[in-house]
């Protein structure tokens, strides 16, 4: 492997723009966001590891959507460069085929593959832990936003319903509860900690139905503890934890064994099981859908035209498998084709494409 000159020139050049990207791209984000975000930062009285630590983390995040894009770009600049300053030429000429020349290319999209799973697997669930116990750096704004979203439930293994409207992570407590023990009666909660051996409830309103079937108010407590209200840590996790933070090896040991009737929470499991073990080759995919436009031998060569199609492709590909994403989160595809089919269809276009290279 790179045994050779031009294999060692054209792995350098690639990466050299690829890095360029990268780099850049984070200072450029990082500057920006700190400076919006200034003023926050001092009235909470963060320190600069755990400013610096909450940046390391959306960068862990974001590695699986900019690598593509830094992979494209530079690849793009590569072969072009190459194209136009007639080095492939010269090296086909010396009986060096086409698709023997684009080996440093292969081998680094691979590499990046590799990395996307390693990211995967260990850095996002790493990050996703350490941005949860950082929320305090947008506890304010987080809250704002929180208020317009809808509520949330969570089903218990006793067959009861907990509602609630949103979890303080730092506090550790469900804000707006209500339990519905049945349909006859229920809890509404102000704050509720179920991290005690017994879940307790402040400013606990119970209601119950009447003989005209209405609900009303039965009786109030300043302090209440819900001893029939048994909720584990597993539910717990399971719910606060979204499948987007897992690792692959979570989300394979949550499958579900049917896959003919699955719960939302099983759907969501699955699509993102098959997402997370489909999205690292995209980069791959994006290597092998250029390269043959870069590498037309033509007197004009339309590189602008390469970055804005390029790029407005690789946009509209997110945009496709986030809709096919939902589809299959709401069951109305099957999760594993809602997340494969958009890769296998491309995919089959893009190496028909890079086949038809000498």
């Amino acid at each position: 492997m790179f045994t050779k000159l031009w294999e060692r020139y054209f792995f350098r050049e690639i990466t050299k723009i690829f890095f360029f990207f990268i780099v850049g791209f984070f200072v450029l984000y990082i500057l920006i966001d700190f400076s919006s975000r200034h003023s926050a930062y001092r009235s909470i009285q963060l320190n600069f590891y755990d400013i610096l630590s909450y940046y390391i983390y959306i960068i862990i995040q974001r590695w699986e959507i900019l690598i593509p894009f830094a992979l494209l770009i530079a690849s793009i600049k590569t072969l072009c460069s190459l194209n136009v300053h007639n080095e492939l030429v010269a090296l086909m000429a010396s009986g060096i085929s086409l698709k023997t020349l684009m080996r440093p290319f292969i081998i680094l999209t691979l590499l990046i593959t590799a990395f996307l799973y390693f990211n995967t697997e260990f850095l996002i669930p790493a990050s996703a832990n350490g941005l949860r116990k950082l929320q305090q750096i947008r506890v304010k704004e987080k809250y704002q936003t929180e208020r317009k979203q809808n509520v949330h439930n969570i089903s218990l293994e006793d067959g009861t319903i907990l509602i609630y409207h949103r979890y303080d992570p730092i506090e550790k407590f469900f804000f707006d509860t209500v339990w519905m023990r049945s349909a006859n009666e229920l809890y509404r909660i102000k704050f509720f900690y179920p991290g005690n051996a017994k879940p307790i409830g402040k400013f606990v309103d119970h209601y119950t139905r009447n003989e005209k079937g209405q609900l009303v108010l039965s009786e109030s407590f300043p302090e209440f503890e819900f001893h029939q209200l048994k909720i584990s840590q597993k539910e717990l996790y399971d719910v606060l934890v979204p499948p987007s933070d897992l690792s692959l090896t979570q989300l394979w040991k949550k499958q579900p064994s049917s896959r003919s009737e699955l719960t939302d929470r099983e759907a969501g499991l699955a699509i993102s099981f098959y997402r997370k073990l489909a999205l690292p080759w995209l980069s791959l995919l994006t290597f092998m859908a250029i390269a043959p436009f870069c590498l037309r031998f033509t007197r004009q060569l339309p590189v602008f035209m390469l970055y804005l199609g390029g790029m407005a492709g690789l946009v509209a590909f997110y945009l496709i498998i986030n809709a096919a994403f939902v589809l299959g989160e709401n069951q109305v595809i099957p999760p594993f084709w809602a997340a494969c089919f958009p890769f296998l269809s491309v995919g089959a276009y893009a190496m028909w494409r890079y086949g038809k290279l000498q």
